[in-house]
């Protein structure tokens, strides 16, 4: 088909090894039909069939003997941990990176959308690179009405996604908003790991109940990040400012870290030994097996019987079960099921 050539052009443009891959070789015939293929110039197709899992393993050791030698001595230098500092207009997003770097780098204004665009500044602490992502206030859709800023507002959302970290920058001197829920939802959903900073501490007066009143408010507030580590900061005053790259770090590892499978499988035991499944429609689910498959965020993988009957409760209770046992403070925890 024409989209097939251009797919084609496409792909020999970027100078990587191809592999014609002809999936839906079923039978004897269809292997005699597809060699119109071979007008691709591409080489030699290789034949597949997913449904009788045919070519297959070929595939794979053909892709295998492709993949270039991995350089070990490239592990040694840490990675570059990208942070993206997030939240509505006005609560401090700018002067929390300036007091970071000890200089008015950023312009900081009380009208909102002073911060135009994404500006990308390098740290280094704990000789760690960092990647300080300062972005646009995020305001509802209805409340902007320049161009620039709907604009400046897309490169924000799409420093999230490029983004390790996402610190969520709240004013301590206001209510949280609906804007602060929305990014927070956002933050969650697209699985990244976070951080709350709630700025302007120094403007709070305090007794030994503020903390704790603060606390539970956020988490009445934004239960969907519940699991977030909190720093209470003044970017004025610069108070816990280095914190918030500490705890980034510590959420960061956490964000990669992979458990075995025993230790996974052992848990899983004992919790549906302790509370097994509830039955739905008279079918109880059967967790079986457990693997971590990803990191970035953590997802886990259960195999077993009547998956699909998994309600979301009984999730819930997975998950905190696995970060009480296992940390992953600060990310978020994925959970898919399969079939055994």
């Amino acid at each position: 088909m024409p989209h097939d050539m251009a797919v084609v052009d496409k792909l020999r443009a970027s100078d990587k090894p191809i592999f014609l891959v002809v999936n839906k070789v079923d039978n004897d015939r269809f292997r005699n039909e597809a060699a119109e293929f071979y007008a691709l110039g591409l080489a030699e197709p290789l034949w597949t069939s997913c449904v009788q899992n045919d070519g297959i393993r070929e595939l794979l050791d053909r892709v295998v003997e492709t993949l270039p030698e991995t350089d070990e001595t490239a592990h040694d230098a840490p990675a570059t941990v990208k942070i993206a500092i997030v939240g509505r207009p006005n609560v401090g997003k700018s002067s929390l990176i300036n007091s970071l770097l000890g200089e008015e780098r950023l312009i900081v204004d009380e009208r909102p959308g002073t911060t135009r665009d994404a500006v990308n500044i390098r740290i280094v602490h704990d000789n760690i690179p960092f990647e300080v992502v300062d972005t646009a206030g995020m305001r509802r859709k209805s409340a902007i009405n320049d161009e620039l800023e709907s604009a400046t507002v897309q490169r924000a959302i799409h420093s999230i996604r490029q983004s390790d970290i996402a610190v969520l920058v709240l004013d301590a001197t206001q209510d949280v908003a609906q804007q602060d829920k929305a990014i927070a939802h956002f933050i969650q959903r697209q699985g990244k790991a976070s951080v709350l900073v709630i700025n302007k501490w120094d403007l709070i007066d305090k007794d030994n109940t503020t903390h704790p009143t603060f606390m539970h408010a956020i988490d009445a507030q934004l239960p969907q990040l519940g699991y977030v580590p909190r720093v209470f900061a003044s970017a004025l005053s610069g108070q816990r400012v280095t914190q918030i790259l500490t705890t980034a770090l510590e959420v960061y590892r956490e964000y990669c870290t992979h458990i075995p499978t025993p230790a996974l499988n052992e848990l899983l035991t004992e919790l549906r030994n302790a509370h097994p499944p509830p039955r739905v429609k008279s079918a109880r689910p059967a967790l079986k097996y457990i693997t971590q498959v990803e990191t970035k965020p953590p997802t886990f993988l259960i195999f077993g019987r009547n998956v699909h009957r998994v309600q979301q409760p009984y999730e819930s209770y997975l998950v905190n079960s696995i970060r009480k046992e296992f940390g992953f403070h600060g990310t978020p925890i994925r959970i898919f099921y399969r079939r055994s």
